[in-house]
């Protein structure tokens, strides 16, 4: 499956000229990266739709690894916070990423501006964010990469918010992950040989009341 059409068809959402500045000066060390579309294609797009080796790779939100102020759609694809209070709110795919493969999925922010979305080498922080701990790796919504903190990382791509799509590629063959936003694709956000020794789950998060996120599904190919 090419991956190439499931991001370009994602449109930049337009934005006031102040929104734009702050997006510049976020994260001026990231810029837009150049990659094959060779390598882009060895990522296995993970969703309901999709058959890779004849295999139905099945994922959604696990409805038995979600926080418990997190409301989930009967189709398993939409979390909504129930709340402002406490700390961000954290959800798994219910997909296990084995080393040695690829893996690409996407997420649409539907409503909010608060956000982190990566991947955990374990389920168990559900009240937390899933990056607050040495578990969790992620890309923040104001432009910054966490990883065990609450507070601190490099800065990275772009702010993004309500209406951005968000693709996240995992590649457990070098032990890289990076990000895209709306189709363009940013530089390693994380690279540690520790992303090679681990079995990792999707995981994202919001903090408050009435933020959702949508995970996307790809369509087939004939």
């Amino acid at each position: 499956m090419s991956l190439n059409s499931s991001t370009s068809s994602t449109h930049s959402p337009t934005l006031p000229p102040i929104y734009s500045q702050l997006e510049e000066l976020i994260a001026p060390e990231n810029p837009i990266v150049q990659r094959s579309q060779d390598y882009l294609d060895s990522f296995n797009h993970i969703g309901k739709a999709n058959r890779i080796n004849l295999f139905l790779i099945a994922f959604q939100w696990d409805s038995r690894n979600l926080s418990t102020n997190l409301d989930l759609s009967d189709d398993e694809r939409i979390c909504t916070s129930k709340t402002s209070m406490h700390s961000f709110k954290s959800c798994y795919g219910d997909i296990t990423m084995i080393p040695g493969f690829r893996y690409y999925y996407e997420i649409k922010f539907l409503k909010g501006s608060n956000f982190k979305v990566g991947v955990s080498k374990s389920r168990r922080n559900l009240e937390i964010a899933f990056s607050d701990t040495e578990d969790g790796w992620a890309y923040y919504s104001n432009g910054q990469l966490r990883h065990n903190s609450k507070g601190e990382g490099a800065k990275y791509g772009q702010i993004y918010r309500g209406k951005d799509t968000i693709g996240i590629y995992v590649d457990l063959v070098e032990g890289i992950v990076f990000y895209s936003k709306n189709g363009k694709i940013f530089g390693d956000a994380f690279k540690e040989k520790e992303l090679l020794t681990n079995a990792l789950y999707p995981a994202c998060c919001c903090l408050t009341k009435g933020e959702s996120f949508e995970l996307l599904f790809p369509q087939c190919e004939d």
